[in-house]
Formats: structure tokens, sequence, C-alpha cells
């Protein structure tokens, strides 16, 4: 794993690009902390038939005995080398979900973080006799140049429109009787219920990520922005609290 400090790169500007040129991608980003994440390609599958998360500690554990970088050259030792997540609910399934996986944790081969004033790119890679440091630069060349050198001046704002394609309620009369009964479920056993509801759309127009984000950051700056593409499918929004936690020493959220 070999981190570089570069300067500091707008990831919102780029995420039309990796949308279009990259099947997975996940881009994560607390924007009044000044911290994003960008996790491209899959280097290293962890979570291949693997079930829940629990069972990848062993996988984990032998990468990291496995692992050689020249982190501590700059003094970094947390960096969120495994990217990936889990279904809100593994044991339901929906079409909307049908392109992500269970369980799906992996190593990206390139990574950006970006912490306040700081910026590192970090380019993971195998080693093997026959992987010589030639083909390695090549590689590492090949994967960051188109990245870095899109120009993204110029940007058109547009408008994206869209239709309803099923019935939206808006009866705030039911909405609130469905909170109150909410209210009444709760107990020492149940501490939080979160209510929803289902509206879908048919977007007519491409979407502008670089746009959605832009407006995203500055309708919610306090909060955290996300985006997780698999395949054709894409799961994005902005979240006002953390899905999971981690001690410090083991990276971001």
């Amino acid at each position: 794993s070999f981190v570089l400090p570069i300067n500091k790169i707008n990831l919102i500007s780029k995420i039309n690009f990796i949308n279009d040129n990259y099947n997975e991608f996940l881009f994560f980003e607390k924007f009044d902390e000044g911290y994003s994440f960008l996790a491209l390609n899959c280097l290293i599958e962890l979570s291949l038939n693997k079930k829940n998360i629990l069972s990848l500690e062993q996988d984990i554990s032998k990468l990291k005995s496995h692992l050689v970088s020249n982190w501590s050259d700059y003094n970094l030792n947390n960096i969120p080398i495994v990217s990936g997540g889990i279904k809100f609910d593994p044991e339901k399934s929906s079409g909307e979900w049908d392109n992500f996986r269970t369980v799906h944790f992996f190593v990206p081969q390139i990574i950006i973080l970006q912490k306040e004033d700081e910026t590192f790119l970090i380019y993971n890679f195998h080693t093997n006799p026959k992987n010589d440091n030639e083909n390695i630069v090549n590689d590492f060349t090949r994967s960051v140049s188109a990245l870095f050198n899109l120009d993204t001046e110029g940007t058109v704002k547009k408008n994206i429109t869209y239709e309803s394609s099923g019935e939206i309620n808006n009866n705030k009369s039911l909405w609130n009787k469905e909170v109150t009964e909410a209210k009444k479920k709760l107990n020492s056993d149940l501490k939080k219920i979160v209510l929803s509801r289902k509206i879908e759309f048919l977007i007519k127009d491409a979407i502008d990520w670089t746009q959605m984000f832009s407006e995203l950051e500055t309708a919610f700056s306090n909060c955290y922005l996300f985006i997780v593409k698999s395949n054709e499918a894409a799961f994005f929004g902005a979240s006002p609290e953390d899905l999971c936690g981690a001690p410090p020493h083991c990276g971001h959220r």
C-alpha cells in the first residue's frame, strides 16, 4: 500500500466522470469537518460467500499481517483500507437492492483521503515475483492519470425532470396517527423507531452527480454525504448521523 501526499482535489467535481467509468465506487464526505473519502475499484474481495461481518475477522487479520506500506513516512496509521457495507436487513429481499450484495467488503485499488488541509492518494497493489516495479508504476499511472487530468470547469447547471410513478401519501393526519401509534410501542426494549415512506420517481434525464452533491453540501453541510455505486445502481443521500461507529484507531465511519 503506497501513500502519496497530493494537492487538494475537489472530489465532488469528479463524481460524474467516476460514475461513467467505474462499476463500483464509494464516496463519503463530512463537509463541515473537511473530511472526504473515495474508494475506487476492487483489488481484494473480502466478503465473497460471507453471510455476516463477523465471518470477515479472520480474513481482515490475515490481510493486516501481510500489509506492507509506507504509511509511517507520513505519520498515518488509520487509513480505512477496507471499504464496504451490509444491507439494512439481509433477511429481506427487494428488487431495488438486487445490484448490492448482502455483505460486501473489499480493499480498493485507489483511495483518496482528505482530512482538513491534508490530501493523500493511496494506491494498493499485489506484489509477487512476476510483478516487477515497472509494471506497478505503469498500472499506477494508467489508473489515476485520467482522474487527475480531467477538466471539470464550465459545468452547466441543469434541472432534473422526473415524474411520479406511484401515489405519494401526503396525508398529514394519517402520518400523525402513524407517529402516535409508533410512540406507543416504545418501551424499555425498544429505544428508537424510524418511520419512512417509499416514493417512486421516474427520472427522465441523466443525473448530474456533481450538481446533486454540490446542492447537498449547501443544504446539509453538517450531515454525512455518501454515494455507493454497484453495477447499475447507486445508493446515495445525506444522513445526520453515523450508520455505524468504530474506534478512532480503526479509521472513519
